[in-house]
């Protein structure tokens, strides 16, 4: 059974260094880090959305 976690945080929260250490601990797993990918053909309103601060409240 494939099972996804997800990791939010404030910027400088700690989630590379949490993601990094579950990796090492849950073996046969994969990272995903939302710093990874680029925004350049990305939808006009996600693009703004990051650049404002990418409140997940939103």
């Amino acid at each position: 059974m494939t099972k996804t976690i997800a990791i939010a945080s404030v910027s400088g929260g700690g989630k590379t260094s949490v993601t990094i250490e579950l990796r090492k601990r849950l073996k046969n797993s994969q990272a995903l880090f939302f710093d990874d990918y680029d925004f350049k053909k990305a939808p006009d309103d996600l693009v703004l959305w990051v650049e404002e601060g990418s409140d997940y409240n939103q």
